[in-house]
């Protein structure tokens, strides 16, 4: 369990998986990330584009996806990530949480998740605003690509991996 800070408040938070209960929370949680992306990454019209279409029932629907939802101890959805044999597929912080370790103990999670499955490698496709976060973390650019957003806009994205290896450690 990780504490966090925030509000001067010290919270214990759980990694967990994301059950039905959940998804409203996670639906709000991506849309209002995605919308309070910096605009020198994307303008305001990409960003809606992206965000367009997004429903709690989306999430039920992704039956090949695993999801875990970054949980408080009295259950409210902080972040969220999904993963898909060995794609980081989501990671999403609300924005008011942006900073507190949230977004590193999904991204943990994952890698143990993805490499526990015995994949070497972990992919993933970025948004430009979450570069730095992974390469924190270990994580290379090895391309980039248009995304065809939900809205039907494009957006520029990275192409991203990690290796674990027969040495995985975080």
């Amino acid at each position: 369990m990780e504490k966090t800070r925030h509000d001067s408040a010290v919270r214990p938070l759980q990694i967990l998986p994301a059950t039905v209960d959940d998804h409203g929370a996670m639906c709000a949680i991506h849309v209002s990330s995605i919308l309070a992306i910096n605009g020198k990454f994307y303008s305001l019209a990409q960003k809606q584009s992206w965000a367009a279409g997004l429903t709690a029932t989306g999430y039920s629907k992704a039956k090949d996806e695993s999801f875990h939802a970054a949980k408080e101890s009295d259950g409210k959805v902080r972040g969220f990530s999904s993963t898909r044999l060995d794609q980081l597929l989501a990671l999403y912080v609300a924005p008011q949480w942006h900073g507190q370790g949230i977004g590193s103990s999904l991204l943990q999670q994952a890698e143990h998740s993805i490499a526990g499955h015995g994949h070497e490698k972990l992919r993933l496709k970025a948004s430009r605003n979450a570069e730095a976060f992974y390469a924190k973390h270990g994580w290379i650019t090895v391309g980039a690509e248009d995304y065809l957003s939900r809205g039907g806009l494009t957006l520029p994205i990275l192409l991203m991996e990690k290796a674990f290896g027969g040495n995985f450690v975080l």
